[in-house]
């Protein structure tokens, strides 16, 4: 679950020529401020994003003191954030504006151009969500990118869920997706994709799926997935703390986790 660190509220009125930067130079030792960073320049289909908020996600801190997850030193770190469109490269998809509240998510860390540590990052449109005004703190939804993220490529492409529509035409899955031009998969996520989860061992609508840690913000977010894709959910978690959170989420059978003594 993510930790949301809030930076400004208010735009800025001019682009400035430079920005904050945090890097990490080396594996194992502490994230440094760089002032002088480059303000990265949106391309066709990008938009930039000026940083009012970052979520802080375990991986931020694992992959600097472990060293994995890290394409090249330095590196800057950072896989979700909140900012206001500053410059939109592609008037005709969406119809960003500037100014507009944005949820951004870094799925391409290998790219710093879009990492969240940074006072201006990159977002492609297609991974651009719009916050509604009707969200009252739209910088608190900087700690739910990752997690539905998580949540969707677990269940869609590890277990070959279907998230289809009823109606919908379009029957593909989120790993038939993905496995349909291999060439085009990262080297370190390719064994994971081909050949895949069996089509026959997928969960079918009215199967069951059991979800531990069914408290945490990824679970509830594969819960209410789960929901979405007809399967019958099994919450493990806490019931004492947790219980009303579960039934609230529809989730139809809870487990009281146990802990040993």
């Amino acid at each position: 679950m993510a930790f949301v660190q809030h930076f400004r509220s208010q735009p800025m009125a001019v682009l400035p020529s430079k920005q904050n930067i945090l890097l990490l130079h080396e594996v194992g030792q502490r994230y440094q401020i760089e002032s002088n960073g480059e303000i990265p320049t949106p391309s066709h289909g990008d938009l930039l994003i000026e940083i009012h908020a970052i979520g802080l996600n375990p991986i931020d801190w694992k992959s600097a003191t472990y060293g994995f997850g890290i394409p090249q030193l330095p590196c800057v770190n950072g896989r979700e954030f909140v900012g206001r469109v500053a410059i939109s490269e592609n008037n005709q998809q969406g119809g960003w504006q500037l100014g507009d509240w944005v949820l951004g998510i870094s799925t391409d860390y290998r790219d710093f151009k879009k990492s969240a540590f940074q006072e201006f990052a990159i977002v492609r449109v297609h991974n651009a969500i719009r916050i509604p005004p009707s969200i009252g703190n739209p910088l608190a939804t900087a700690a739910v990118g990752v997690a539905y993220v998580t949540a969707a490529l677990s269940l869609g492409v590890c277990l070959g869920v279907g998230f289809s529509r009823k109606g919908s035409t379009s029957h593909q899955t989120l790993l038939e997706i993905a496995q349909q031009d291999p060439s085009d998969l990262p080297l370190d996520v390719e064994p994971e994709i081909i050949p895949g989860i069996g089509h026959d061992y997928s969960p079918r609508p009215g199967d069951w799926i059991m979800i531990y840690g069914a408290s945490s913000v990824t679970a509830q977010i594969a819960i209410q997935l789960s929901k979405l894709a007809g399967l019958k959910v099994v919450g493990v978690a806490n019931l004492e703390k947790h219980r009303q959170l579960l039934e609230s989420l529809g989730t139809g059978m809870i487990s009281m986790l146990l802990r040993k003594k």
